[in-house]
């Protein structure tokens, strides 16, 4: 950060100071008059100085923002990109090159509305980004228009030689069937309770991992933390991708037997299972105590 010319001319007159008593000689700055050859030349010095920094100052302003805008080979970099798409069904929004950079010529954040991202190199220059948006505070699929927008967007800021994929499904659904043991006084609420905590829970996973995986310890302990909750036994989890069958889904849990402890996710994001007989409401079986 550029120092004024005060701050410059104090420094260049104590060094001087310094040095001259560093061969015998006293100098006594204060001593000198307004019209001091020296003391114009000092302060005439701190001028340029304070005028060189500030020029470097805003050079290299322009080289982090102009990086800052630059593609680079960073997933983050790529998921905050994403996080930036502006999409209008009325007032399409182009990418031009601004400053030797691909950006919108107006950024309008209300025209934000990838709200999650993930990003997987899938194979050496293939990058995989599945994404969502938001609709009544629950990750949804975008609209084929959306995506299309999208793919568009990545394709013009991305890196050249790399192949991006944009990838926004209907979310993955798990089917959990559990004995739930309660304290009887929470008979009139806990299955409601339950149950929507149930819904929440697998909404925050993704809140901050778009992409991760639900482990079945997670699962069970989010149900043993529920108030009223005295054991739980899961007893057969299965999760599946939104366009498969509900017998197609990858069973986890059989019989009280664990198969497999984590289930990752295809879209990126799950919701309860909604297959009519397999829903929470159907498969949690409440047992009071």
């Amino acid at each position: 950060m550029a120092r004024t010319v005060a701050e410059i001319n104090s420094y260049i007159v104590d060094r001087w100071v310094e040095n001259a008593a560093s061969i015998g000689v006293t100098v006594n700055p204060d001593l000198w008059s307004k019209r001091n050859l020296l003391r114009l030349f000092i302060y005439s010095v701190a001028i340029g100085i304070s005028l060189l920094e500030q020029l470097m100052d805003e050079h290299e302003a322009r080289i982090e923002q102009t990086s800052d805008r630059s593609a680079a080979a960073s997933s983050l970099w790529l998921q905050q990109k994403m996080f930036e798409f502006q999409y209008s069904e009325t007032d399409p929004q182009f990418v031009s090159l601004i400053d030797d950079t691909p950006q919108y010529a107006v950024i309008d954040t209300s025209l934000r509305i990838i709200t999650a991202c993930s990003v997987t190199s899938v194979s050496n220059g293939d990058v995989t980004l599945k994404c969502a948006k938001t609709v009544n505070g629950a990750f949804a699929a975008l609209a084929i228009n959306e995506k299309s927008s999208a793919q568009g967007y990545v394709d013009t800021i991305g890196t050249a030689g790399i192949d991006y994929t944009v990838e926004s499904k209907n979310p993955d659904q798990l089917y959990v069937d559990v004995d739930l043991y309660f304290q009887g006084q929470f008979s009139a609420t806990i299955k409601a309770a339950t149950i929507s905590a149930y819904a929440s829970w697998l909404q925050q996973q993704f809140v901050t991992k778009f992409g991760g995986q639900i482990k079945m310890s997670d699962l069970e302990g989010m149900f043993r933390n529920i108030p009223g909750m005295n054991d739980v036994v899961l007893k057969n989890v299965r999760g599946r991708k939104d366009s498969d069958a509900f017998e197609s889904g990858i069973v986890l849990i059989n019989n009280e037997t664990l198969i497999f402890r984590q289930y990752n996710s295809d879209a990126g994001y799950v919701v309860p299972e909604t297959t009519i007989g397999m829903t929470p409401d159907d498969s949690f079986n409440f047992i009071s105590e």
